[in-house]
């Protein structure tokens, strides 16, 4: 899915080594991908020398559903993230409450 996504976003024909970099999977991880896609008829791809190029291939319809599955997967992944955020604050918030109400406390049996 990554590597649709990468193709998807980008509107223009990627490299495989293009495609490893911005996904973060193997170059066998990719081709994998890209043989399965290529057998889906989703992708073309072309070579040009030694790189090959690789193309998404899919109709207006299928980009509009494309479009609104990654539009969500990306909301869901910031308010995940949002949510991991607003924890460690509330840790951090209640790490620095301890931490005041133990120096006051120390504060009162050093002042008496």
């Amino acid at each position: 899915m990554q590597v649709v996504r990468v193709l998807f976003l980008s509107k223009h024909e990627k490299t495989l080594r293009e495609l490893v970099d911005l996904t973060g999977l193997s170059p066998g991880g990719i081709q994998d991908a890209l043989r399965r896609l290529r057998t889906e008829k989703i992708i073309k791809t072309k070579r040009k020398g030694n790189k090959l190029f690789c193309k998404l291939v899919i109709s207006e319809s299928e980009q509009e559903i494309l479009g609104k599955i990654f539009s969500e997967c990306a909301s869901q992944e910031i308010k995940i993230r949002a949510l991991k955020l607003s924890k460690n604050f509330e840790s951090t918030i209640g790490w620095i409450d301890q931490t005041a109400q133990t120096y006051q406390q120390l504060k009162k049996v050093d002042n008496a």
